[in-house]
């Protein structure tokens, strides 16, 4: 049983991988509207859960294990109940509110999980149909997050503060949200949120605001998990967690420039005694060798970190390595 669990991770592990792959490439090259309308239909939700279904996904996404259910929003615990049933004290709290489209637009976006989390019922009632920013006169405060007044301008509007520590998953959410859900027109406190434009869509303080979220709370391993569970339950994925990059092509600093997914990077193979001409590298590395030590090929310097058998040549070569306390020497052969 254990081994058919392994060959079941495995496999979804390379459908993953497989998948990262597929959307970076429809990505890649894109810039400005195209970039951003890409994302779009790629994380559409392929299907949507019921309001009586809420409670059951979030035993998924949002379970802490032992039953207990994530509160990002209070030190108080609570556990999950019946299937379908709302634990006495919580509710479904929106990141961002329906009532901000206007004209029928956000279609389903209240029953998108990857809007929802589960939270005291308080939250609901504090927060209302506020945007997320920063406050400068807090109204509520529990030392998790904050409901208060932001400047804005002359004047001033209520806000409220995502939860300490999920700033960023709150930034990227909306951004995810706002992408997926656009609109020229906005209502009540979305004005001063949102542009009247369906891109680049925010108003240059929420932006700066989100950015900042993102960039100072970058995504995490639980984030993750939750990405994966909504994608079980409703077939799409916030892109947004999977290549945070996306954000800063879209709305940050590389908004001008053609999106390119982020180069793997090769890790050195070890030096060993033997290698083939045919082979495609050589690395001046070990791990049993300080990274700053100065390496030496047949007596002459190396200029680079890595070289073709073909540019040594068929036989043995004398590697050397140094630091301020190390001297060692290999010797290598290059065969046929």
């Amino acid at each position: 049983m254990k081994g058919h669990k392994h060959n079941i991770f495995v496999i979804c592990l390379l459908l993953f991988s497989q998948f990262t792959c597929v959307a970076q490439a429809e990505y890649e090259g894109l810039s400005g509207q195209l970039l951003f309308d890409a994302v779009r239909e790629s994380c559409a939700p392929k299907s949507y859960i019921s309001l009586n279904e809420v409670w059951t996904a979030f035993r998924t996404t949002d379970n802490a294990g032992n039953n207990t259910i994530i509160n990002r929003f209070s030190a108080d615990k609570y556990c999950f109940i019946e299937q379908d049933a709302s634990p006495e004290g919580l509710n479904v709290a929106n990141i961002l509110p329906k009532a901000w489209w206007a004209d029928g637009y956000g279609e389903n976006m209240d029953l998108d999980l990857h809007n929802l989390l589960p939270a005291p019922i308080e939250v609901q009632n504090l927060k209302r149909d506020y945007p997320p920013g920063r406050i400068d006169e807090s109204t509520f405060d529990n030392g998790f997050w904050a409901v208060g007044l932001m400047q804005f301008g002359d004047d001033y509007i209520n806000v409220y503060a995502p939860p300490k520590g999920y700033e960023g998953d709150f930034a990227r959410a909306v951004f995810y949200i706002l992408t997926v859900y656009p609109s020229a027109r906005f209502s009540g406190f979305g004005v001063n949120f949102c542009l009247k434009a369906s891109f680049p869509i925010l108003q240059p303080w929420s932006k700066r605001q989100l950015l900042a979220w993102a960039n100072s709370d970058p995504v995490d391993d639980n984030e993750r998990a939750r990405n994966d569970a909504i994608f079980n339950i409703q077939g799409n994925r916030n892109h947004f967690i999977d290549f945070p990059e996306l954000i800063d092509y879209i709305w940050g600093e590389k908004a001008s420039l053609p999106y390119e997914p982020p180069k793997e990077e090769i890790q050195p193979t070890p030096l060993r005694a033997t290698y083939h001409l045919t082979e495609d590298v050589i690395d001046l590395f070990s791990p049993y060798i300080p990274q700053d030590a100065t390496w030496t090929i047949d007596g002459k310097d190396a200029t680079k970190n890595s070289y073709s058998p073909e540019e040594l040549g068929i036989g043995l070569h004398n590697i050397t390595y140094r630091t301020a306390s190390v001297f060692g020497k290999i010797i290598i052969e290059i065969v046929q």
